[in-house]
Parts: structure tokens; sequence; C-alpha cells
């Protein structure tokens, strides 16, 4: 739907016929251009009118504290009082000092810029870029949704500071329709006003004014089309009508840089230093880069002082010229007033030396306040003079926050509310087309549609592709330790949190029982032996147990089992749980997962979940010997088995020996875990490495008793001895 044609049917919605309104009166404006009698009824409307039954305003624009003037006149205040020093003392200007001064001031006006954001209240349809209604809403990898175009002008994501790199990103097609639907006069100003910025960008000024006029119409309280059709004004000379739409933009929005930028050129143009001064201060706290920002700070601080200083010259000469006027017409009706000059001077002579010694006085006067400062520099008493300026003023931090305070409830009344009719919203807008249900976790995909997170997931699983149109799909993986998943889309997740509140909560309760459902059972892996404290490493490829592996990061706190096949049951009774140490993905989804034995298992009762499954579980322990002479017996024992296993291990043949200690390790340290659940860990890794088939092994795994686990270690060992006795070495 073209622009036009959206416009159309919102007028229609709002009961006004387009066409007629097309064909309206159109009346002269001020500033020499048409404009439109007709003003629209906006989304945007004051907070305290927005007290309609049908209506919630859970969301805010962002409205500025208009401390612009305050903060300005403060900041003129504090420039005058180092000119008079400058004045006073005849210190010079320095590039060194503007340099010192710049840095000082950009560092306040920051903190100014940082207070005041952090008491606005920004809603989620906010662009955090532009601080407008979001346009064409692109949602980034990060999970950050801003203006598509707003996009293209970012390097990092404001929020999360991520670099930017985007190939072929779509808009957020369901924000993109909530955001129509919702605030749909809003939308069309937003639409008009980028149709203006393309008329600029081709340099037709006069038609981008119309555009921006009849944007205004729709949002009349947008920062960004007061300050482009100022733009706009200035590019046409209009120097008059560029000023008047400055000075309507508030300073402080934490907006785009080049829109302070702009509203001081407009300023400078109109003359207006000290507001020109603000604005690119403000620009250059943003983007301190800027180097023609730079430029214009350091000239119009030259600028301001230069003529401050001049101003304060002149004062000073007049109170000099004042002071010996007046001495001088009362020389002769008081010859008295100087005892110390001699009475035998002429009366020219006399007059003379009282006017040198006043003068003289005077000037001595004026320079007592330097006579502190000796033995320091120009630059610095000027710096020193400039905070003690800055810390008795607004501009410190302390004096901010107060005002800021004071001013808070004040501010709160002037903001402006966006309103959202119920009537325009059911829960349907917001079902996720897999599971046909109330989106949750929602993520946008970059083709720019939006599913439940675990929905598009286990999709994936499958498939890489989109589930509706087909297109690829990947995300950037950053961490090997966490699996590939989306970033959930933080603005989409917090209108459906604001506008279907109780839709919302029921669905979190639904996913929390979900989860209680999942942790009452633990996920099994059937595939291969493993063993406590042991490696082992697993190639995970099939789309069930890719689910697995997530749900086990998720929420079993990197857990899982392990069981091997059984014809009897769907897998062997007995298993080792396993800890996540490492996970290394691929592109195509499969992943190698690098694991470690933790305590065996038995296996209480068995079942299934989406497709891989579970168990309830019951740890085993190894029965500890309860007579001392066992325990003394049963360290003997450890003690020969090990030293047999160390013979063998020394035996085997090269090859052989290599390809343990790759997937093994090293002959392990002989410990005396005698009293641990599992018993000492390095007859688990004698177990791992012994050349006998699976059966074997699962007869001694399960075994509780440790004596009886190194009867059976032993016969085996003494097997392959006279094996190796006749054959040469073992394989």
């Amino acid at each position: 739907m073209s622009n036009t044609e959206f416009a159309r049917s919102v007028l229609d919605t709002n009961f006004i016929n387009f066409d007629d309104e097309v064909k309206r009166i159109l009346k002269k404006d001020a500033r020499g251009f048409t404009k439109s009698s007709y003003a629209s009824t906006s989304s945007v409307t004051s907070s305290s009118s927005a007290t309609d039954s049908n209506a919630i305003g859970i969301s805010r624009c962002d409205a500025s504290l208009k401390l612009d003037d305050v903060i300005t006149s403060e900041l003129m205040e504090v420039l005058r009082r180092v000119a008079k020093k400058v004045a006073s003392t005849n210190a010079k200007i320095e590039d060194e000092t503007v340099e010192m001064l710049v840095d000082i001031l950009v560092d306040r006006i920051n903190h100014a810029l940082e207070l005041v954001v952090g008491k606005n209240k920004v809603d989620s349809f906010t662009c955090k870029h532009c601080w407008e209604l979001i346009y064409e809403p692109l949602t980034l990898p990060c999970g950050h949704t801003y203006c598509k175009n707003c996009v293209k002008k970012m390097l990092q994501c404001r929020e999360c500071k991520k670099k930017i790199m985007l190939k072929s990103y779509s808009s957020n097609i369901l924000l993109m329709s909530t955001l129509q639907k919702l605030h749909s006069t809003e939308y069309v100003g937003r639409s008009i006003k980028e149709e203006g910025d393309i008329l600029m960008t081709n340099e037709q000024y006069e038609s981008a004014v119309l555009k921006y006029m009849d944007a205004m119409e729709f949002t009349p309280h947008s920062r960004s089309v007061n300050i482009c059709r100022a733009k706009a004004f200035l590019n046409l000379e209009n120097i008059d009508g560029a000023y008047e739409d400055a000075k309507n933009v508030e300073t402080f929005a934490r907006n785009m840089p080049e829109d302070h930028y702009t509203k001081g050129e407009v300023l400078l143009a109109a003359k207006k230093h000290g507001e020109a001064l603000m604005s690119f201060l403000s620009c250059l706290a943003i983007d301190q880069l800027n180097t023609n920002c730079m430029a214009q700070v350091k000239k119009l601080l030259k600028t301001i002082l230069m003529k401050e200083v001049d101003s304060h010259k002149i004062i000073l000469k007049r109170q000099r010229d004042v002071f010996l006027s007046a001495v001088s017409d009362n020389l002769n009706r008081r010859d008295g007033m100087f005892p110390n000059i001699e009475t035998t001077l002429p009366p020219s002579a006399k007059r003379q030396k009282i006017e040198t010694s006043t003068t003289s006085f005077f000037n001595d006067l004026l320079n007592s306040s330097s006579s502190s400062s000796q033995g320091t520099s120009s630059s610095d008493s000027l710096l020193t003079s400039l905070l003690r300026d800055i810390e008795s003023s607004l501009l410190s931090d302390s004096n901010l926050e107060k005002y800021l305070e004071t001013t808070q409830k004040e501010t709160e009344t002037k903001q402006f509310v966006r309103c959202v009719d119920k009537g325009n919203i059911e829960s349907s807008d917001f079902e996720c087309s897999l599971c046909m249900l109330l989106l949750f976790n929602p993520v946008c995909t970059p083709c720019g549609h939006t599913f439940c997170r675990e929905c598009l997931e286990r999709s994936m699983d499958h498939d890489n592709k989109c589930p509706l149109c087909k297109c690829e799909i990947s995300f950037n993986i950053t961490d090997k330790n966490i699996h590939s998943s989306p970033t959930i889309d933080t603005s989409l997740k917090q209108v459906i949190e604001d506008i279907l509140p109780d839709e919302y909560v029921e669905r979190l309760e639904q996913h929390n029982e979900d989860v209680q459902e999942l942790l009452a059972s633990t996920p099994v892996f059937v595939c291969t032996m493993a063993y406590p404290t042991i490696p082992c490493p697993l190639h995970f490829f099939e789309p069930r147990y890719r689910l697995l592996l997530r749900r086990a990061l998720d929420l079993h706190d990197r857990q899982f089992g392990i069981c091997t096949p059984c014809d009897e049951n769907p897998f062997y009774k007995f298993g080792t749980i396993v800890k996540i140490r490492n996970v290394s993905f691929f592109p195509d989804g499969r992943s190698v997962v690098d694991c470690v034995g933790v305590r065996r298992f038995m296996v209480k009762s068995y079942g299934k979940k989406d497709g891989y499954d579970t168990a309830e579980i019951e740890y085993l322990s190894d029965k500890q010997p309860e007579k001392e002479e066992d325990k003394s017996v049963l360290e003997k024992l450890l003690d020969l088995i090990y030293a047999k296993s160390k013979d063998w291990y020394d035996n085997v043949n090269p090859g052989t020996k290599d390809l343990i200690k790759k997937h093994f390790g090293q002959f392990p340290v002989k410990d005396e875990n005698i009293s641990a659940e599992d018993g000492p860990n390095w007859l688990w890794w004698v177990l791992a490495v012994l050349p006998i088939d699976d059966k074997m092994k699962r007869t001694i795994f399960h075994k509780t008793v440790l004596k009886e686990r190194l009867i059976l270690i032993h016969r085996i060992l003494a097997c392959l001895k006279k094996k190796m006795s006749h054959g040469g070495t073992s394989s």
C-alpha cells in the first residue's frame, strides 16, 4: 500500500473525506508557503487528557524537560564571568585554553543529556536513535529495533553497543502492522516526512517544505519534522522561517547529533550565538568525533568570549572616566583632599599630579584580583575561574540533579502520551504462526517474520529456512558455549506485555508449567557408554537431539544423561549424568559437544518428550566397607590393580596408545577416593580404555561394591596379559 493510499484509509477511518481535504482552501503561511487549515486528530495527546476508559496510556513519547533556555542562560553567565576576568587581567584567550573549555563544557552537557533522558519515560514504539515513532521498524540481531533509515546511519547499536553488520535485513512486518494499526495518524506523518527527506536529498527545498508542513498536520509534536523544515528554510535563505522552527526543537532531546548540528547552523545564521553554542555542544556531546562541530564550538567560544571581553573593557573605561571626571570636578572645591601634595606647586601641576595618582590607584584596584594568581599561567587561571563558576551554577552535577527533581512533576504533566485504543487490539494479532498461541519471547527473522523463539528453533532443527517465506536464516554465533539462539525482540515483547497484560500473564503461566514438566525428568542421549570424571566427546546432528542439547543448556544446568541401547527396554537402565564443558556449533546446525561424566544413575521409569528419551532417575552410590580390616584389604587390592593397569598400558602398541591419549588423556595419577560415591577416578579411566565389549563394561559399571569391580577388572587384566604374552602386544 502506498503512502497516499494509506493516508486515505486513515483519514477515512477518522470520518474525513480525503478527496475533499485535497481540495481544501489553503491559507497563506507567514513564511510565504501554503499551509492546510486541517489539524488532524493525532494519536499523541497530552497526558492530562488521556482519560478515556477505552484507552490505555501506558506508552510515553520522549518529552524533554525543556532546559534549553535555563542551561543556555547559565552557560552564558559563566562565560561572562570568565570574560570579566580576562578583561580585568588583560589575559589572552589561547587555543589551548579554548580546547580545555570545550572538554569541560561537553562533559557537563553530556551529563545533562543523560540525566534528562534517564528521567524521561520512553515507550516501546520510540526509536532510540531519532526519538520519534519507529518508521519501517528493523530489528537487529541483538534484538533492538530502530527505524530502517536510522540503522543506515548507525555503526553500532545505541543500546547494547554491538557492531551492526547487516546485509539484507527486512522490516519487522508484525511490528510495522502494529504501529500502523495503533498509531495510524502519526505513522502517516512519519511516511510523509520521509517523502520530504527524499525531496531534500534532491535539493527540491520548496517542495520539501510543503511536504514537511503536511507531515506536521499529522505529527504536530515531531521534533524531526521541525528540524528538517528548518534546514529546508535555511537552504532557501529564509532565516526567519528557519529560526521559528529551530527554536521549537529542544536541545536536550537525546536524538541524532546531526539534528543538533542543523539547529546550531540555523541559530548561528540567526545570530543567536548563545543558543547556537548550546546546540553545537549537545551535538559534540553525542558525537565527539565530529570535527566540523568542534570547529564551530571553538569559533563560537572565542567570538562570545571576545565580545564579552570588549564589553567589559568598555564598561571599565567608562567607570574610569567617570571616576576621573568626578575627581577633577571636585579639585577646585576640595584642595585639601590630598594633603601629601606640596602647597608650593602651581595649580596646573597640582591638578596633573592628582590625576596621575588617581589613575594609578584605580588601575591597582582593578588588578588586585589577579595578584593572588601570580606564578600561574593565564590559561590555568581561566580554567580555575571557569570550574569555580560552573560549580556555583546549574551546570554542576549536583545542582542539575536538584533542579531536575524539583521540575519532575511539572515535566510529567507536559509529557505526551501515546494512547492505545483497546478496541483496535486483538490477541490474534500477536499469535505465533507455528504454535498458534500468543507470542512468547518473540524473535524477528532477517526476512521480517516473527515467531516464538522456541518455535523457530525447533523449526530450524529440521531446516534453516523461514517457516513462512523459506528464506535462509542464520544467526551470529559469538559464544561457542551458548547455542546459536536468536535474540528476543525486546520492543515487540514489551508491546505485548503492555497491551495484552492478562493474556501475557496467562501465556507466561503456561510456559512455566511446560518448564516444570521438563524439569521433572532427565533428558537421555541414547548413544554410548560414559563414565564418571572421564571426558566424553559427542556429535549432535539429529533434530531431536539438537532440541535435547538446547534444553540441557537452558534448563538442566548443562547436564543430561547418557545410556547405551538395549533390546528389552528403550535403553539400558544404568547410565551416567554428563556435564557440558564446551560446545562448537556449525552453520548447518550440527554441534560437537565436549562433556565429562559426573555421576552414575539407575532408571526408575522411562519416558519420551518431543522425540527424545527421558527418564526418572536415582543416583547410584558405592557401599562403604564397615570394618577397618576390609578397608585395609581394599587399599591393597587398589594398589595391585593400579600397578597391573600401568603395566598393561605400558605394553600397549604405540598406535593404540596415541589414540587413548587423544581421547582420554595420559594415564591418571593414583587417587585415594575410596569413600566417594563412585570410588577412585583412575579406575573409571582404566575401565573406559580397556579393550573389552560394552556388555562386559556394563556389568562392571553398575556394581555398587568397589571390591567387586576391582576383582572383575583384575580378571580382565590377567586375561589381557596372557593374551599379550602369546601374541606380542595388545591392541
